[in-house]
Parts: structure tokens; sequence; C-alpha cells
């Protein structure tokens, strides 16, 4: 069974970009567009881990996260983000609870390895 990520962003070609990316990879994807879209699939769906953005369209990816570790507190997050990484906003995504943050500027291989390395860290028997 392919691992179940759950993709957050409000950039709607950014999601079908990152989910027809990690398919292709043998994950399996699911995307929303706002934190309210994101809620209603946290409630009802088993995913293995989150990637979400920090602004998604003026509200907080962090509220968000918050929100993720209220309902799925062993849920592995990475913050995605494409505002300049600094350590205050390290620090706010890490006292989350979030396993990391990665700037969108990096590249999609170095997403699909945190993505890897995260899940085997949660998951000790995965093997993709």
């Amino acid at each position: 069974m392919n691992p179940h990520i759950l993709f957050v962003d409000d950039d709607a070609k950014l999601c079908e970009i990152l989910a027809l990316y990690f398919e292709a990879k043998d994950f399996t994807v699911t995307t929303a567009g706002s934190p309210q879209a994101a809620q209603e699939l946290l409630g009802k769906t088993r995913f293995d881990l989150a990637i979400l953005d920090v602004n998604l369209n003026g509200e907080s990816g962090l509220d968000l996260l918050d929100f993720s570790k209220t309902v799925c507190p062993d849920l592995p997050v990475i913050m995605f983000t494409g505002l300049d990484v600094d350590e205050s906003l390290v620090k706010q995504t890490l006292r989350g609870r979030a396993e990391g943050i990665i700037p969108k500027t990096g590249s999609l291989a170095g997403l699909v390895s945190a993505v890897r390395w995260h899940l085997a860290k949660s998951t000790p028997s995965m093997t993709n």
C-alpha cells in the first residue's frame, strides 16, 4: 500500500504538480486548498504524513499544524514555505511539533527524500 500524503497549499497549480510528482514516486496524494478543507479531511481520512503551507491565503498554516496535532498527534507534518526560513519561523514550526520546514525553492527530489525519511522514522517497517 502506498503512503498517503496530505498536501495543503492555496496554489492549485502547485498542488497539482506535486500530486503528480509524488504519485509517480508511488505515493497516494490528497490535496486541500484551504485550512477548512484540510481540517475536514484530517477528521475523516487516515494520512501517513502531511505537508502544510505556512501561509494559506492569509491564514496561518501554523494554526492548521496545531489542529492537525490535536486531531492526529502522531501524524508527521512538514511545513512548506515560500517565505524566508528564519530562526523565528523554525522555532514556531518546531514548537508546533512539526518535523521540520522546507522552502518551496528547494528541489522536488529533496522534498521526496525528506518525506521518505520522516515516514521511515515514524514507521520503521516502511520500505519506500
